[in-house]
């Protein structure tokens, strides 16, 4: 009897002992969890932190370009027209040296420039194709702040369930998938269907623990279990609707830094190409000077004048930016006396982008 009772004791401390480790085991594993779960909301909000400011970047740098852009539409088109004007006025030049019998007229020792600079008038039409091209794509202001902001301080359009407790982001799911998807669509609806015939009762008052009958109209208590299972269905459906929302979220954030940076790269190819109107432009005012006298001022180039000799300026272009933070700072537009000089800068600044 004494061995059979030792026995008995022993078997049950074993089991207290057994009952205490594994209560510790499950401890530790949710500790473990939750410390897991911690660490990636925090990597996950830096992640969308970083995205977000790269976002802004880009933004910036896409209107420094785009300014940049403008600028030097304007300066071809201006290129142009003074090429335009060189010439007529060497037409009458040499009109008025052959009636007045001169047989070589005074700028026959210098060089003429071609006809047209590198690329013609093709240089102002790149130049407006790709502002036109990346106008198209521009993300709103409206959008950039909803896509910048907090994520939880976003306002949302709610896609309510039969049930009345299951939303879903329809701005979201727009941006990321398209207004358009049927398949998306007809899968969300599905989803929110399974979720209503899961849970049996479409209407259900959490608070007292009741739901409406349909066929009667009336409303039926729950038990605890029943309440419970519904609560941790509904909790564990929210929870998903949440992080499918927030993925979409995510999606639209990369698609629009996409965008962005491939606008960004085709505004500075363009740029980049300009630098050949740049060397012309500089080898036209280096002509200019030589064959302009008294008279000439009115033709030079970036301005024109008026009988009184006084030079009035055509455009007014960006002065000179600061290639330590192009990006984070926009030119603003200033006058300058000439804006070969100024351009030669901006054509500077963005080739360091």
């Amino acid at each position: 009897m004494r061995k059979r009772a030792n026995s008995v004791a022993s078997s049950e401390h074993c089991d207290m002992i057994g009952g205490t480790v594994t209560v510790e085991r499950v401890q530790r594993s949710r500790e473990r969890n939750r410390e897991h779960a911690r660490k990636t909301r925090m990597r996950k909000k830096e992640q969308l932190r970083g995205l977000q400011q790269r976002i802004k970047s880009l933004k910036d740098e896409s209107a420094f370009l785009r300014a940049a852009l403008q600028d030097c539409a304007t300066a071809a088109c201006l290129l142009n027209i003074n090429k335009l004007v060189g010439i007529e006025k060497e037409k009458l030049q040499e009109d008025s040296d052959a009636e007045s019998g001169c047989s070589a007229p005074l700028q026959s020792s210098l060089h003429p420039l071609p006809v047209t600079p590198p690329g013609g008038f093709e240089i102002s039409t790149s130049l407006a194709d790709v502002l036109v091209t990346t106008a198209a794509t521009v993300i709103p202001d409206d959008d950039l702040d909803d896509l910048t902001c907090d994520y939880g301080a976003r306002k949302r359009k709610r896609i309510v369930s039969l049930s009345g407790e299951c939303d879903f982001d329809e701005e979201d799911h727009e941006l990321a998938y398209g207004s358009n998807s049927a398949a998306k669509n007809k899968s969300l609806n599905l989803a929110l269907e399974r979720l209503a015939a899961e849970m049996k009762r479409p209407n259900i008052n959490w608070k007292n623990g009741t739901y409406l009958c349909p066929a009667t109209k009336t409303e039926k208590p729950l038990s605890e279990d029943e309440l419970e299972k519904l609560r941790k269905e509904r909790n564990r459906m929210h929870a998903k609707m949440t992080r499918d929302r927030k993925k979409l979220f995510v999606a639209s954030i990369e698609e629009a830094i996409s965008r962005l940076a491939s606008d960004n790269e085709k505004m500075r190819q363009v740029l980049g190409k300009n630098a050949e109107v740049l060397a012309y432009s500089k080898e036209q005012e280096r002509h200019w000077n030589q064959m302009r006298g008294d008279d000439d001022d009115r033709y030079s180039i970036g301005g024109y004048s008026d009988d009184n000799g006084e030079i009035e300026e055509l455009h007014s272009f960006p002065s000179a930016v600061s290639t330590a933070s192009p990006v984070s700072s926009p030119p603003s537009l200033s006058s300058s006396p000439s804006f070969l000089t100024t351009w030669s800068k901006v054509l500077d600044s963005t080739s360091r982008l």
